[in-house]
């Protein structure tokens, strides 16, 4: 018998439409210059239409699935756990990168309506995207302790998804760092270093992969933090500049510190962690 969820429909609704809100309502204004009102209305029409199937679809999935994984779980009953994890990995990525976007389309909407943008509001926007990240990480690992516990452990799973959580620290601290010292693309530093963090999963334990990738994450923050003052130190007057890099050299003693304490812990061996 399913337990009754602590959220009512007023606060799922509204899930739903903050996402709505944040991605595909900051795409309408392209729609609109690109095709006009009609066609616009058209295509509006096309996908209301698809994502009620989508919404029935996610209903009927989730009343026969129940499980804080959402579509990373359907797809791996489905398909197995790599396609799963594919499916995790995707969502993630769509989350991670989406925010960026969205972030600079609500700034100029409350700058626009409200006279109230810039700064402030990315940093606000860039909070909520990471407590929203932390709750959708969180359920994935959540559903892999659930496995653990029923006897299912899923041990290689459990260090892929690992690497690839802790892969996004360092892939855009990486960037930021190569955006300051070297004429290549970030994207391209933030790809690379994304498949070489993941990749960490095939040769370390459990344990050393969220402690080194940690380790490095606040090293390369730290490198950032002390190559954007030598770049730009002479000419920094903007005071939001300084907050950033206040941020990020908080953040790089935070997570060193957080390495510090685990490693001062027992020590988990490979054989015990996989």
């Amino acid at each position: 018998m399913l337990k009754k969820s602590a959220l009512g429909w007023p606060k799922i609704a509204g899930l739903g439409i903050a996402l709505v809100v944040a991605g595909q309502f900051s795409g309408w204004n392209f729609g609109l210059a690109a095709g006009g009102w009609l066609n616009m209305l058209v295509a509006t029409l096309l996908m209301a239409l698809l994502c009620g199937g989508l919404a029935l679809c996610v209903a009927e999935l989730s009343t026969a699935l129940p499980s804080a994984g959402g579509v990373f779980v359907y797809a791996q009953s489905a398909f197995g756990p790599f396609v799963g994890y594919l499916v995790g990995v995707a969502c993630a990525l769509a989350l991670t990168i989406g925010t960026g976007a969205a972030a600079t389309f609500i700034c100029a909407y409350t700058e626009s309506i409200f006279g109230l943008g810039g700064w402030p509001v990315k940093v606000a926007y860039f909070l909520l995207g990471l407590g929203l990240t932390a709750v959708t990480s969180s359920g994935v690992a959540i559903w892999l302790a659930r496995r653990r516990d029923k006897g299912r452990p899923a041990p290689r799973w459990e260090r892929v998804w690992i690497a690839f959580v802790w892969s996004q620290p360092v892939a855009y601290a990486a960037s930021a760092l190569a955006a300051l010292l070297l004429p290549v693309p970030p994207v391209a530093v933030w790809g690379v270093a994304t498949l070489a963090a993941s990749a960490t999963a095939i040769p370390w334990a459990l344990a050393a992969i969220s402690l080194r990738l940690r380790a490095t994450t606040a090293g390369l923050l730290a490198l950032t933090v002390c190559a954007h003052l030598a770049v730009n130190g002479a000419h920094l007057d903007d005071a939001a500049a300084w907050l950033v890099d206040v941020g990020l050299l908080l953040a790089a003693l935070v997570l060193a510190g957080s390495v510090y304490k685990s490693g001062r812990g027992p020590v988990v061996h490979a054989d015990t962690a996989r």
